[in-house]
């Protein structure tokens, strides 16, 4: 039988376990880990231990400086532990110090030295930066570290790029080096990745290495990726184990590529499972959502979300209803989530057109609107909800 210590003040805390304190530690966070490791010396080389960084997560704020410097610091001692890295950089309008620059490139050459990753995540790099004729020597030498570290890693089974904007031949270089050195990647994420301008879906040397990918079972790709030609890949592959396929759909970019809708059936008969997401951003007109989202895609998510100009809203205010109805009319029978994101638009008429569309999607897991909405349309939704008995989740805002 156990029995509780009857002082708490008898324990000899510094003396616990060294494996017993790596245990506890794998169970708080970060900020708590820090914290804890300032009680006494045993506690800190338990905090040292490399099976504790194994994932780490790094937010660079502002200008970055203080973010950059703890975070060279983390990989001086523990870039050989890690084994999954996602990096966030929040925009900015500040001009970047020197020394800023500085730390990411070290930063980066440690990751290259030391590191092989199993996962690696990475949003906005240097697309808030602001460059000028001062820095610009220091951004291309740190952009350069972060290409070899890239090159460097062999054991990628995830890599996901959002908000890159990289031109062409630096978007080709990287992807490429990826697809040579990692034949076990199976998520690749393309989110934002090249200039908007860029029609990839045109360049053979594009094709030519997403042949490349031969166990993918998770891919983001922008609209401005895809074609008839990309499908035929997917679908072709004697190896591929595709499962989850989401686009993303920007106004900003260039969507005049149409695919034909047997392009679309001949994935979804290779892979009948295959489930299929579409992120749309700011589609003007009805006609243009059906032109990019035939029937045939057969989708299984869908997610809009309203643009933030004057014309969005006014766009937003003419075909929403139009749309929700053509998702009705084609997907309702397939639809397992939605989320749309109409911002602060009032949408004449929409009440209707939610009902109709919930009433028939049977499948439905997640439902989100956020929006200018009635107070009485939550409560509806929640009655639809309770009415198909299915045990299923609706959110609204």
């Amino acid at each position: 039988m156990l029995h509780s210590t009857s002082n708490p003040e008898d324990i000899r805390w510094n003396e616990l376990p060294f494996v017993s304190l790596v245990l506890i530690f794998k169970f708080l966070e970060n900020t708590d880990r820090f914290h804890a490791a300032l009680v006494c010396r045993s506690w800190l080389f338990a905090f040292e231990c490399g099976n504790l960084w194994k994932n780490m997560s790094f937010v660079f704020r502002g200008d970055m400086f203080d973010d950059t410097r703890k975070a060279l610091q983390f990989t001086k001692k523990h870039a050989a532990s890690l084994e999954s890295l996602k990096l966030t950089f929040r925009r900015t309008n500040v001009i970047l110090l020197k020394e800023t620059l500085n730390n990411l490139h070290y930063f980066f050459k440690y990751l290259e030295s030391f590191s092989q990753l199993h996962s690696f995540q990475i949003k906005n790099f240097f697309h808030p930066f602001q460059v000028d004729s001062n820095t610009s020597l220091f951004v291309n030498r740190t952009f350069d570290a972060f290409k070899a570290f890239i090159k460097a890693q062999h054991c990628l089974k995830k890599i996901s790029f959002l908000n890159i904007r990289l031109s062409e031949s630096e978007g080709l270089e990287i992807l490429n080096e990826i697809a040579d050195q990692n034949e076990q990647l199976q998520t690749l994420g393309l989110t934002y990745f090249f200039e908007e301008t860029l029609n990839l879906y045109k360049n053979p040397t594009f094709k030519t290495t997403l042949e490349k990918f031969s166990k993918l079972k998770t891919l983001f790709l922008s609209y401005q990726c895809i074609s008839e030609d990309i499908l035929k890949i997917l679908y072709s592959h004697p190896t591929s184990e595709l499962e989850y396929l989401t686009i993303i759909c920007d106004s900003r970019e260039n969507l005049l590529q149409r695919i034909h809708s047997n392009n679309w059936l001949l994935l979804r008969r290779k892979y009948p499972k295959l489930k299929i997401s579409f992120h749309v951003v700011e589609i003007a007109t009805l006609e243009k959502f059906q032109g990019i989202l035939p029937p045939s895609t057969q989708i299984s998510s869908f997610n809009y979300r309203c643009g933030l100009s004057l014309q969005s809203e006014e766009n937003l205010r003419r075909h929403a209803v139009s749309i929700i109805q053509y998702l009705n009319f084609s997907f309702a029978a397939l639809l397992n989530e939605i989320r749309l994101e109409f911002g602060f638009v009032n949408i004449p008429h929409l009440e209707p057109a939610v009902f109709d569309l919930l009433k028939n999607c049977k499948w439905l897991q997640v439902f989100t609107l956020s929006g200018v909405l009635k107070a009485g349309l939550a409560i509806k939704v929640c009655e639809i909800a309770l009415h198909e008995g299915s045990g299923d989740f609706f959110l609204v805002h």
